[in-house]
């Protein structure tokens, strides 16, 4: 059933994955399939030049796809980028609708906001309007960008991933596979990144822009594990003490919920009651003064950790497996 708090959520996880589609479509474009960069690599003692002339930088997924098949089909034909940009359009629509076929309702629903988005964006920031930024993006050393660039694909992704939605592209396959076969997804995307790597030297891409490759996939995926961990983090809390009634209370009254549990001291022998609880990163100090207000010789441990889901916290049906 349809109610209005549903509608809401839709709407509001809507503008989140728009927003990733945004960031991830800027990254690609600015920092991959339209950079025309100029890596210099030697000056001789004749002052000649030798250097390496980027048309576009290796990434994974559809966008290193695209350069890869560019670069096979259609290198010398004029307006390269925009042929990158339908490449990367028609590979998101094409896989969408296999994803939709053999993963179903869930993942076309979870998925087709930012299908129809991204390559939208794409053609965005091709409009002459940002010529001047795309100037300024060709001035950062590729390297560099490729760092930029895997960060924001990350960040992009991270934000999508957060709120149950999907980028598709190149990570269907793998999870059509995964959904026949028990193999891992992590060990089925290895091989796919395996693959884009061999067509990379098939496409006459040199190791120097393979290893550039190599390292905006490790920023992107840094920076996706780094998004979906912000803002998830919490504390465990082990509290023994003689006041616990008390210190249980001040901790209900901060809607945080509680276990009592039987210990035994190991070398006084004595019974105790120990208060088990978790809290949010917000409620980590409101925690301590609980307790020294009430038992300033309390015994308290917290440690830290990440992705608590149930009440409270993350709605587990929500989590994405990426």
């Amino acid at each position: 059933m349809i109610t209005q708090n549903s509608i809401k959520k839709f709407i509001k996880e809507s503008l989140v994955i728009i927003l990733g589609s945004l960031i991830l479509a800027f990254s690609i474009s600015f920092c991959f399939i339209n950079y025309k960069g100029i890596h210099i690599f030697n000056i001789n003692e004749n002052n000649e030049i030798s250097y390496i002339t980027f048309n576009g930088i290796l990434t994974g997924g559809t966008s290193g796809f695209s350069l890869i098949i560019r670069n096979l089909f259609f290198l010398n034909i004029e307006n390269g980028g925009m042929i990158t940009e339908n490449i990367i359009s028609i590979c998101t629509v094409v896989l969408f609708i296999i994803g939709a076929l053999f993963l179903g309702k869930k993942f076309a629903i979870h998925t087709l906001v930012s299908t129809i988005t991204f390559p939208i964006f794409i053609y965005l920031f091709r409009l002459h309007i940002f010529d001047s930024l795309h100037s300024q993006f060709d001035r950062f050393d590729p390297i560099l960008c490729a760092i930029i660039g895997g960060i924001l694909m990350g960040v992009g992704c991270g934000i999508t991933y957060k709120v149950g939605g999907s980028t598709g592209g190149f990570d269907v396959p793998g999870m059509i596979i995964n959904k026949y076969s028990r193999i891992k997804l992590s060990i089925l995307f290895f091989i796919q990144d395996g693959i884009l790597v061999a067509l990379a030297f098939i496409a006459k891409f040199s190791l120097y822009e393979i290893f550039i490759g190599l390292i905006s996939v490790i920023s992107y995926s840094s920076a996706v594990e780094l998004v979906q961990r912000l803002g998830n983090e919490a504390y465990f809390c082990d509290i023994i003490s003689d006041h616990w009634e008390e210190i249980n209370k001040e901790i209900l009254a901060l809607d945080r919920g509680t276990t009592i549990v039987d210990v035994i001291g190991g070398y006084t022998n004595t019974p105790r009651k120990m208060i088990k609880t978790m809290v949010g990163k917000n409620q980590y100090l409101d925690i301590l003064d609980v307790v020294k207000k009430i038992d300033p010789t309390a015994f308290i441990s917290m440690s830290k950790t990440h992705d608590v889901f149930g009440e409270g916290y993350i709605d587990l049906s929500s989590f994405s497996n990426k």
